[in-house]
C-alpha cells in the first residue's frame, strides 16, 4: 500500500504539460540556456531562438521557478503555482521575466490573476515583467 502512496505523490509532484490540438510542442537545446527548453507553443520556440541569437542577451532560463498564488475557485481559496516562461539576463546587468502568450489570452481571468502576482513578485526582487505576444514576436524577426 505504501508504494501506491509514494507513486501517487511522485505523479502529483511532476509538472504536467497539457496536450493541445494544433499547438507546436517539443524540445530544443540553445547555447544561451543551460537546460533543454521544452516549449509548449511555436511562440515560445520563436522567442527562445530570438534570445539565443540576440547579442545583448548573456543567458536565459526557461521556466526558472514557480510563483505561488491564491485564487478563488467555486467560493474556496486554492493555492496554485505559476511558471513564467523566460528569465533573461542582459549584458547591461538588467534582468527581465517574459511570459509568452497569444494576444487573445491577455484578458483571460486566470492569466490576468496570476500575472498580477508575478508582477508583484518581480517588482519585489528587482526584475521587470513583460508579456510577449505574437505582435512583439513579429517585431523580433
Amino acid at each position: 500500500m505504501a508504494w501506491k502512496v509514494n507513486k501517487l505523490k511522485k505523479r502529483l509532484m511532476q509538472r504536467r504539460v497539457a496536450r493541445r490540438f494544433g499547438w507546436n510542442q517539443g524540445s530544443a537545446r540553445f547555447n544561451k540556456c543551460a537546460k533543454i527548453v521544452k516549449y509548449k507553443s511555436s511562440y515560445e520556440l520563436a522567442v527562445a531562438k530570438y534570445l539565443d541569437g540576440n547579442s545583448d542577451v548573456v543567458k536565459f532560463v526557461y521556466e526558472p521557478f514557480a510563483i505561488k498564488y491564491v485564487i478563488m475557485v467555486r467560493g474556496k481559496t486554492e493555492m496554485h503555482k505559476y511558471y513564467p516562461d523566460f528569465l533573461i539576463y542582459f549584458k547591461n546587468g538588467k534582468k527581465e521575466m517574459w511570459e509568452v502568450k497569444p494576444s487573445s489570452q491577455r484578458t483571460w481571468y486566470n492569466n490576468v490573476y496570476k500575472w498580477k502576482y508575478a508582477k508583484a513578485y518581480c517588482k519585489k526582487i528587482g526584475i521587470e515583467f513583460k508579456i510577449i505576444t505574437e505582435k512583439e514576436i513579429k517585431n523580433f524577426m
